[in-house]
């Protein structure tokens, strides 16, 4: 499961479509707060991250990052340079991207990050299947 968190949930509909329609199961969230609640229940994969948020900064990534060993964490962006989370992206985040996303790319690095579709097995040895 993937969860998308964005202050401003109609900006991102499209990304959890696009997401939903290639059989990853999403959720949205617009609450920083309802994060690390909703992570405790389920089996989450990846948190998409808005980093255009109020509130999202290197500590909260920080956070999030050592409460939930194993997430993936992913930033968006309107803005290609956030020189006030060099921390996060070197040490927190495993990939961002620039909105609007590309949805090729989108697919490409959730796949490549190790979701595997629906009803397709996970590459062992990094190769796609």
């Amino acid at each position: 499961m993937i969860m998308i968190y964005c202050a401003n949930p109609t900006e991102i509909q499209d990304m959890a479509g696009l997401l939903t329609g290639a059989g990853f199961k999403v959720a949205i969230t617009s609450r920083k707060e309802e994060i690390s609640l909703r992570l405790t229940k389920g089996k989450w994969r990846a948190v998409l991250v808005d980093l255009d948020a109020p509130g999202v900064n290197n500590r909260f990534l920080k956070t999030l990052h050592d409460r939930h060993p194993g997430l993936c964490l992913i930033g968006f962006s309107h803005r290609t340079y956030h020189p006030e989370l060099e921390e996060a992206f070197s040490q927190y985040l495993q990939a961002g991207l620039v909105r609007p996303e590309n949805p090729e790319e989108l697919l490409y690095l959730v796949r490549r990050l190790g979701f595997a579709e629906p009803g397709r097995a996970r590459p062992k040895n990094g190769n796609e299947a």
